[in-house]
């Protein structure tokens, strides 16, 4: 029994010079890692303005009528374009955080015109501010403007009356 009390006691003593000399302790590191998030308004798109082809007739073989962004149009084939009714580029706004990309789109490459009558034509071509859409687009103010335009395709004996119809855009953040 002396012996194993004298065994503890020798443990216990070179346990305490151990502790003493400084044998080293489970080594911890810590590192803080930053968070951000940046909260952007809602992007937002507002018409400004509609797509307006004017007035026209058609003589029996159909045409075009391309509106451009800058208000102008022609004729092609049997179509005249009636004087006194203007045209209208398409137009729109996008509200935007300033200096960060956003994508736009037509959300189709053709739209229809009805007369209501069920007499269609469609509207194709479109175009944003001259050109086909080039993203991505960076806002350097609050408010963008864009205009667009589109080529009317008018059929071969193309019914009278008045024609209308929808062509949407959307702006996404990218």
């Amino acid at each position: 029994m002396k012996n194993s009390k004298s065994k503890v006691l020798l443990g216990a003593a070179t346990l305490a010079a151990a502790v003493a000399h400084g044998v080293p302790a489970a080594q911890a590191a810590t590192a803080t890692i930053p968070m951000t998030a940046k909260v952007l308004a809602a992007i937002q798109i507002t018409k400004t303005a509609s797509m307006l082809f004017g007035s026209i007739t058609e003589s029996g073989a159909g045409g075009k009528v391309v509106l451009s962004n800058i208000d102008t149009r022609s004729a092609t084939g049997g179509v005249s374009l009636i004087g006194g009714t203007g045209a209208t580029s398409g137009g729109f706004t996008v509200k935007a955080a300033t200096g960060v990309n956003y994508d736009l789109a037509f959300t189709a490459a053709s739209a229809t015109v009805t007369n209501g009558l069920g007499d269609t034509m469609n509207v194709t071509g479109f175009t944003l501010d001259g050109g086909a859409i080039a993203n991505p687009y960076t806002n350097t103010a609050a408010t963008a403007t864009y205009k667009m335009g589109g080529t009317l395709n008018v059929g071969a004996g193309q019914a009278t009356g008045n024609y209308t119809g929808n062509i949407a855009v959307t702006a996404v953040y990218q």
